[in-house]
């Protein structure tokens, strides 16, 4: 039985399709990237839910491991889950979701917590404190995933086919006109034209052709012998095996990127290169799956941009680096007059133009991470009052 005291919902339009929304909640690992509550954690891969019936376990932040059983689903527009302890039944709290698509582009989501049937008086302050704000969270979050972040994905899921195709050396434009390198007539402005032919010269090709960027970060972070470094957005691995030779045998080299297509082409440049002390990470550069403090430099080549939640990938930045340490990273910034609308006419999200913030948000949003001395020097035009800037600071 409902009872409608004990029912909170939300609602908003997501302009994305019902299918691209939908894959985002029946996939566990994805629930992490749009949890409004903050309280999950990691899922293992490899438990999309088909199906009532089926089991899917997630740790929470607190370390906790629960099992959901889905007792609702319809393929694309319902699916529901009780949560419930290791073993144990569900304590009777039901989370549902709910799509309805409005055109091939747009979804109607409702996200609804159900606490008719919770039994456990000692649940029900718990129950109480999900309000119809924290589902709207959800909403909100999971609405910048798939409006943002799965076009991201998709454009370079698609470049790194490309550049690790048979002929990869004879595509002049890996990206497909849908990422940094826009077209043939932005290849001196974004990619492996930025790199001296010297310096790649140990490179696997197609590790060169799958470079998006829009600068040479390991250039400008004065990387030394020993050092530990990460690259956020590493793509296909050129900054990470360049990383790799600069810190030398007793350093190591990290790449994290969110593109199974990119991370698997990354892995199979180390090996090709012979480079073993590298590693890349699947993950977002919101949330990086490494320690407080483990790390002397962070790198990002053309990536930060693109992300739809800067000040958080800034105070990300700060969690990781020991003191002392320090980023040093390209990426577009605009000059300060323009306004948001102004740099989105100048090009797209996924081109790496229109998510760009202006110099002075930079430096502002550095500071208020904990960042010392932050600098930004433009180095090049992408578009007009668009540049492409290194990035320094200290923590």
């Amino acid at each position: 039985m409902v009872d409608p005291s004990k029912v909170v919902s939300a609602s908003r339009v997501i302009n994305a399709p019902a299918n691209v929304v939908f894959e985002l909640i029946a996939n566990p690992d994805r629930q992490p990237e749009w949890d409004g509550n903050g309280n999950l954690d990691v899922a293992q891969l490899g438990q999309r839910v088909h199906g009532v019936g089926d089991v899917f376990e997630m740790r929470t932040t607190k370390g906790k491991v629960r099992e959901n059983h889905v007792v609702e689903f319809e393929e694309g527009r319902r699916i529901a889950w009780l949560p419930a302890g290791v073993g144990e039944q569900p304590a009777g709290h039901l989370w549902r979701w709910e799509l309805k698509p409005l055109s091939d582009d747009s979804t109607m989501v409702t996200h609804t917590y159900d606490w008719s049937n919770l039994t456990d008086p000692a649940r029900f302050e718990r129950a109480q404190w999900t309000t119809s704000e924290r589902l709207m969270a959800s909403i909100n979050n999971l609405a910048e995933v798939a409006e943002v972040r799965e076009p991201v994905r998709a454009a370079y899921a698609a470049a790194a086919q490309s550049a690790g195709s048979r002929d990869a050396e004879a595509n002049t434009n890996c990206c497909g006109g849908s990422s940094c390198c826009g077209g043939q007539d932005q290849e001196i402005k974004f990619g492996r034209n930025l790199y001296d032919a010297t310096q790649v010269s140990g490179i696997p090709q197609s590790a060169v052709l799958a470079s998006l960027g829009c600068g040479n970060p390991t250039a400008v972070a004065d990387l030394q012998p020993g050092e530990v470094v990460l690259d956020l957005g590493s793509g296909g691995g050129i900054d990470v095996l360049l990383s790799a030779q600069r810190v030398g045998p007793d350093g190591f080299a990290y790449g994290v990127d969110m593109t199974d297509e990119m991370l698997a082409l990354a892995r199979k440049h180390a090996a090709e290169a012979g480079v073993t002390n590298v590693e890349f990470l699947k993950g977002t550069i919101e949330r990086v799956p490494l320690p407080d403090e483990s790390l002397d430099v962070v790198i990002s080549n053309c990536v930060i941009n693109l992300s739809s939640d800067k000040p958080a990938v800034m105070r990300e930045m700060f969690r990781l680096l020991a003191p002392g340490g320090r980023i040093g990273i390209s990426d577009v910034v605009s000059e300060d007059h323009l306004t948001p609308e102004e740099r989105a006419q100048r090009g797209t999200y996924v081109g790496c133009i229109a998510g760009a913030i202006s110099k002075q948000e930079y430096l502002d949003g550095l500071t208020a991470a904990g960042f010392t001395n932050p600098s930004v020097e433009f180095t090049h035009e992408v578009a007009p009052q668009m540049h492409g800037a290194i990035i320094k600071a200290m923590k």
